[in-house]
């Protein structure tokens, strides 16, 4: 009995400790209030724009980037009294483009905040995991405001960040929406309870250093800061929320295209159909089939499906075809109420008597590590310097990339 008293008293003494300790040191907790991770799916109005790739041509997806206020601050201990609120004073901040690292414009246009650091075996910092800084480590604070489009009313908006080093709290109109860490992965939140009619305000504070640190460590260049996308997405109900496509060859060279589609519904929704094509590269359908959605109450679920292609043409590291599969939701009146694509390609890859084999062959693979960095911008990556980064390695006969480094 005696035992037990005292383990439970361990027990409370030490839940009572983690739940002092900041998220950005508590390796117990890596995001709070963020939406289940899924498949990058845009949404578009019709089909023919979602086909172009192109989200800037989506009624459903407004970007935030641009020219935001910003405050650096030497860590996350003492920050302005409210600086998340939307009356909160911003006029003397700085202005820092979104996306960027805080560092690379520092160096750039000599500003007052930390410098790139390179480093490699060795930490930025002493390295006692999982904790990290206290006084030094650097905190940049975001603010920057947007109006909804008139069409989006009675949504479900999100909120997406593609790429935030290290760590980020999130505040929406003065009020706390979340925190996650995992800077090379996109987040999303639901921020439609705390939007409003006409202007609203968005506050970000952003820490360079988190336990999630201990796990980013490779050779690179350290640098902090909101360095990918930041945009809102409106979602209609119901909506194509998570989907995954295999595709299996056989011997004949015919495949199965495999599907798992999940369809949620914000609210109680009518009859919807589901309409789904594959397009070759020329952009001729080669197979289509409707899901029948129904009538349906707020939820998830999820749909599989399957279709024999026959004879498509496989692709490779030096024909890299690809197919693009569109799913249309529609709804009674057969009106697209939101269009989505994917690419997808059709390739054996097998391990045989020791040698790997795409599509039957055996393959040489010349590879290199590549990591995701501009010489003048950081880690903020044009599709220009993609292509160009592409074209390089191509050049050079290079035909594998090991992007985990």
């Amino acid at each position: 009995m005696k035992y037990n008293h005292l383990l439970l008293v361990s027990l409370l003494a030490i839940s009572s400790l983690f739940a002092q300790i900041p998220e950005w040191e508590n390796p117990r907790i890596t995001q709070v209030n963020l939406l289940p991770p899924r498949a990058q799916l845009l949404p578009y109005q019709d089909v023919p724009s979602s086909l172009s790739n192109d989200p800037s041509l989506s009624t459903r997806i407004k970007s935030l980037n641009g020219m935001w206020k910003f405050k650096w601050q030497a860590n996350p201990l003492a920050l302005p009294e409210n600086f998340y609120q939307s009356q909160f004073d911003d006029e003397k901040w700085d202005n820092l483009p979104v996306p960027s690292n805080w560092q690379v414009i520092a160096q750039n246009e000599g500003r007052p905040y930390d410098l790139p650091l390179f480093s490699n075996i060795k930490h930025p910092f002493k390295a006692d995991p999982p904790h990290v800084p206290h006084d030094d480590n650097p905190t940049g604070l975001y603010r920057t405001r947007f109006e909804l489009p008139e069409q989006w009313q009675g949504q479900t908006v999100i909120l997406r960040f593609d790429g935030v080093q290290s760590a980020f709290y999130l505040w929406v109109n003065g009020k706390k929406i979340g925190y996650a860490e995992d800077a090379f992965t996109g987040k999303e939140f639901d921020i439609t309870a705390s939007l409003q009619p006409g202007v609203n305000t968005l506050a970000v504070e952003v820490i360079h250093h988190s336990d999630g640190s201990y796990l980013e460590d490779q050779d690179y260049w350290r640098l902090a800061g909101i360095f990918r996308d930041v945009y809102l997405i409106a979602l209609p109900s119901p909506c194509l929320w998570d989907a995954q496509v295999q595709t299996h060859l056989d011997q004949n060279n015919d495949a199965e295209l495999r599907l798992a589609l999940t369809i949620k519904n914000f609210t109680q929704t009518g009859k919807h159909l589901l309409v789904i094509s594959l397009l070759d590269p020329q952009h001729q359908t080669v197979w289509s089939d409707g899901i029948s959605l129904g009538a349906a109450p707020a939820g998830e679920k999820r749909y599989t499906q399957r279709a024999l292609i026959k004879k498509p043409v496989t692709w490779n590291a030096e024909q890299p075809v690809l197919y693009t599969l569109v799913m249309a939701i529609m709804d009674a009146d057969k009106k697209v109420v939101a269009a989505y694509t994917i690419k997808t390609g059709f390739r054996n890859v097998v391990i045989k008597n020791g040698q790997l084999l795409v599509n039957g062959r055996a393959v040489t693979f010349k590879g290199v590590n590549r990591h995701e960095f501009d010489p003048d911008q950081g880690r903020v990556m044009t599709r220009e310097r993609m292509i160009q980064d592409i074209l390089l390695m191509k050049q050079h006969n290079i035909n594998a990339v090991r992007t985990s480094h």
